[in-house]
């Protein structure tokens, strides 16, 4: 098992920008996701070195990305809870 780090990047067509950070063991690095929900392009990528993972928070928060909590994130992602980031 290796442990592999996540991110997930959420950026509004309003100008909001959010981020994620998880980690967890595999014993395959998890597939990076893609896509859009209506209301936020959505990008899950994975990294197996906890560094290039926070050089890509780092980029977020450089273009005014706030951190939301992981589960808040995947209902985000899911489109279970319309406003979840508005926090």
């Amino acid at each position: 098992m290796k442990t592999y780090y996540g991110i997930i990047e959420l950026y509004g067509n309003s100008g909001e920008a959010f981020f994620a950070t998880n980690e967890f063991e595999r014993e395959e690095c998890p597939d990076d996701v893609q896509c859009s929900n209506g209301k936020f392009d959505v990008y899950i990528e994975w990294y197996d070195i906890e560094e290039k993972r926070d050089e890509a928070k780092e980029n977020v928060v450089a273009e005014g990305g706030k951190r939301i909590e992981w589960f808040r994130a995947a209902h985000v992602y899911s489109g279970e809870k319309e406003g979840a980031a508005n926090a």
